[in-house]
């Protein structure tokens, strides 16, 4: 009797076991599959200076739809980066964010589902279209400086970047690829206006 007993108790232990393990698999930060798109079709706003040459003449994405998500996945990310780099890069290659070092427009979309997310100091829930006020420096895969903007139903968002790093959990960084993604360190500065604090998706 008392053998049987114990078969079933590590039996449901492992059945827990095996279910959080799902549960957890599922929740990856950093980039949920949940992640909104871009659709924001004006890369920087029109206050940021030396902006256009990347923005309107010639500005490649060298990366699109790149995915991130805070770890609760209230908020969700969704952007391309645009560069205008010097030779020796060729900016067709799909592979050029890779070897690309240089300025870049970030431009896309942030997504609040929860009204109660503290890390954005409670803005309205809805579609944020984000852009470049202030130029990005890109080099190894990584985003540093720069500051955006953020214009959706809960008035204007501002952020710093602290710091942003691409990777591929399944493959190369590539331009066209749907499970890149980005882990972000941002400030943000305000919500309209009023001083708030960090974000982080990594």
């Amino acid at each position: 009797m008392g053998h049987k007993s114990l078969n079933w108790k590590v039996g449901i232990f492992l059945m827990l076991a095996l279910f959080h393990t799902v549960i957890a698999c599922n929740n990856n930060s950093g980039g949920g599959a949940t992640a909104v798109a871009p659709t924001n079709p004006y890369p920087y706003n029109p206050a940021c200076p030396n902006c256009g040459p990347i923005g309107q003449q010639g500005g490649a994405p060298i990366l699109t739809n790149v995915k991130s998500a805070t770890g609760s996945e209230r908020v969700l990310f969704g952007i391309d980066i645009l560069a205008n780099g010097p030779m020796p890069v060729n900016m067709a290659d799909p592979k050029a964010a890779v070897y690309y070092n240089g300025p870049v427009v970030v431009r896309g979309t942030m997504r609040i589902t929860d009204a109660y997310e503290s890390m954005f100091c409670y803005a309205q829930p809805g579609d944020y279209t984000i852009q470049t006020v202030e130029m990005v420096q890109m080099s190894s895969l990584t985003l540093a400086g720069g500051r955006l903007v953020a214009q959706g139903p809960g008035g204007q968002i501002a952020m710093r970047i602290y710091n942003a790093q691409f990777y591929n959990p399944s493959e190369t960084v590539w331009s066209q690829s749907q499970n890149n993604r980005v882990g972000l360190n941002l400030y943000v500065e305000s919500v309209n206006g009023r001083p708030c604090g960090s974000v982080s998706t990594y």
